[in-house]
């Protein structure tokens, strides 16, 4: 009995192990994307929002929308980022470095 329980243990470790190892492959691959293009997109977006803003090319409504855009993606990248930092933890756990 006790051999089956240690090897259940066992079975339920090695399987957190490889769903946490892909939450973090998963959570890599988009910090990656926000690293390369997202980030700087937010931010080219928001800069290009206000000058033509500012210059009169577009309205009001248009430039809170390209805004809101812009902070959106900022917030998909907090978001993804918390997704990775929960994931080491949860990692960190499992290995009982926590």
């Amino acid at each position: 009995i006790a051999y089956n329980e240690i090897e259940n243990g066992l079975h339920h470790l090695n399987s957190r192990w490889f769903r946490y190892r892909k939450d973090l492959e998963k959570a890599e691959f988009t910090l990656s994307y926000f690293d390369e293009k997202g980030l700087a997109l937010s931010l080219s977006m928001i800069s290009s929002a206000e000058k033509s803003y500012r210059a009169g090319e577009i309205n009001l409504f248009q430039y809170i929308f390209t805004l809101n855009e812009a902070f959106s993606l900022q917030i998909e990248y907090l978001d993804a980022l918390n997704s990775y930092n929960q994931t080491v933890i949860r990692i960190y756990r499992l290995l009982g470095k926590i």
